[in-house]
């Protein structure tokens, strides 16, 4: 008995969520975006773009500097001689 209860809820919601979701109205992420940067004002946009548009060169600068100083410090033989030195 309890098994066909529980059945039925769900059989009932899954019959009204159907008509509910089609009349919701569609979703526009543009629309959203818009509407969320129309709260911010002009110096916190520009803060945030300048952030998001100048991020990228930490992505390539870091991985550059990483290879540099390990070229570095391998060349001379200055890691040979730190082993020997240990």
């Amino acid at each position: 008995m309890r098994g066909f209860l529980g059945l039925a809820a769900f059989a009932a919601a899954f019959a009204l969520a159907g008509p509910a979701m089609a009349a919701a109205l569609p979703f526009d992420p543009d629309v959203a975006t818009q509407q969320w940067l129309a709260t911010m004002d002009e110096a916190s946009r520009a803060k945030s773009d300048s952030y998001f548009e100048g991020g990228y060169w930490i992505q390539f600068v870091g991985p550059l500097l990483g290879f540099i100083f390990a070229f570095a410090f391998l060349q001379p033989g200055l890691c040979e001689e730190h082993s020997r030195l240990a």
